[in-house]
Formats: C-alpha cells, structure tokens, sequence
C-alpha cells in the first residue's frame, strides 16, 4: 500500500503504475478505515487480490485531492485506470463493504 502526500505525488504514481489502481481515501480517526486499511494489508487479502495496487490517501491530510474526487464519506475506494492520459473512474465504493471490494477487482482484473 503506497501512502499518497500530494497531488504531485498521486499523478506520478498514476503515471508509473499504468494499471487497475485502487484509490483509498481514509482518515486516522475513522474506525472502518482503520478496520479497511488493515485488511488490505493482510497475506489473505493480497493472495485474493494479488494484482491490486492500493494507494492510500488520509482525507485529513489531502484535502485538494478529497475534493477533487468528491469524496463525501469514509471510507471510499475507488478503481481508476489512465486512459488516453485521462484517469477514468471505472467504480466507487462508499462505506466498508469488502465483498463488495472484492467483486469490483474481480470485475476490473478479469
């Protein structure tokens, strides 16, 4: 997992990982993200998902990047892709819902 600090940051990252790419948004003091972040972190997780690329980014901390994807609640996951050196917003996931996380790489990894 691959703590974001900018927006500088955030784009080069994109650019260099031209792949499926999970944007985690998530804050120190949020439970669920806390429960979240552990989760992606864990051996089960990455042999369940092992091409997904997780970027975290603390809401607290990035506030410019927040508002660029309109997050409006913790935690939210969402998958995005450069395409034609766009980022394209392939899904969202708003709240805890790990099943649902796992559709959704199933979904963009197939």
């Amino acid at each position: 997992m691959y703590e974001i600090e900018s927006i500088d940051d955030l784009d080069n990252f994109i650019i260099k990982n031209n792949k499926v790419i999970l944007l985690y948004f998530g804050a120190t003091w949020c439970g669920p993200c806390k429960i979240l972040k552990q989760k992606l972190s864990e051996d089960e997780t990455l042999k369940e998902m092992p091409e997904l690329i997780v970027c975290y980014i603390d809401t607290d901390k990035n506030s410019e990047i927040t508002e660029l994807y309109s997050i409006k609640s913790l935690p939210t996951q969402i998958f995005i892709k450069l395409v034609n050196d766009n980022v394209k917003e392939l899904s969202r996931i708003e709240g805890y819902d790990y099943t649902k996380l796992l559709m959704e790489y199933k979904h963009h990894h197939n």
